[in-house]
């Protein structure tokens, strides 16, 4: 694994860790919250987008082993990579995330998906 994955994949647990705490204080606040609720579902999402939106979009040009598919998953190279970014969404909330090994019968790499059922 690339040094600067780690220092990544902590940043990333770090800042799952605050947004779930905001999660669950907004879904502690009762019926008055669940608009606001909603309204924190379409954030986590809008997250997942923002970050598909800086990933490169071809392997040749994955950054530290990470890119995006024209599915709009988030591609890896390995299984702990892919179950890491999945569990990383998973504490800001989203329920439903997804991996999946790819392989291409043409193609002699093979891949880890990550995605958001219903995205």
């Amino acid at each position: 694994m690339h040094p600067n994955t780690e220092k990544l994949i902590q940043q990333m647990n770090d800042l799952a860790e605050k947004t779930a705490d905001l999660t669950n204080y907004m879904r502690a606040l009762g019926t008055q919250s669940e608009r606001m609720t909603h309204s924190l579902d379409n954030c986590i999402y809008f997250i997942y987008d923002l970050i598909i939106s800086h990933l490169p979009r071809r392997p040749e040009n994955a950054v530290h082993g990470f890119w995006v598919n024209d599915a709009e998953e988030i591609m890896c190279k390995t299984r702990s990579e892919a179950e890491t970014i999945a569990d990383f969404f998973e504490a800001l909330g989203v329920d439903c995330m997804h991996t999946y090994h790819y392989e291409e019968p043409s193609d002699p790499l093979s891949f880890w998906a990550v995605y958001v059922d219903g995205m």
